[in-house]
């Protein structure tokens, strides 16, 4: 059975259709990956920003993630690329989290990476 291509989206997650079931997959083809997940009942949110230096240089091997509750943030992380993609993967297919926007502007750490 092969794997057919239903749609491209902006984040860089394409869906395939394999008989009846449908699966997002990740590709680390885009330089900036922005998105906002939002659980199912829509009380926890889950934002993950690219992050850059004061001399405005893009850290690409970094994401910034926000996890909010009902509005309210509850913890800032910094996180690898990898952590990134895997961490999207896992809210997509397992918690089945949507992406509910893809428009951030990058934010500036101050932290050594």
């Amino acid at each position: 059975m092969s794997l057919i291509q239903l749609s491209e989206q902006k984040s860089g997650i394409k869906s395939y259709s394999r008989g009846a079931n449908t699966i997002p997959i990740l590709l680390q083809t885009y330089a900036i990956l922005i998105m906002e997940l939002t659980s199912k009942d829509g009380n926890m949110v889950v934002d993950y920003y690219p992050v850059k230096d004061f001399s405005n240089n893009i850290i690409n091997n970094r994401m910034l993630k926000v996890l909010s509750f009902r509005g309210d943030m509850q913890k800032k992380m910094l996180i690898t690329r990898d952590e990134f993609y895997y961490q999207v993967r896992e809210y997509i297919m397992k918690y089945k989290y949507q992406v509910t926007n893809e428009d951030y502007p990058v934010q500036f750490i101050t932290q050594e990476v």
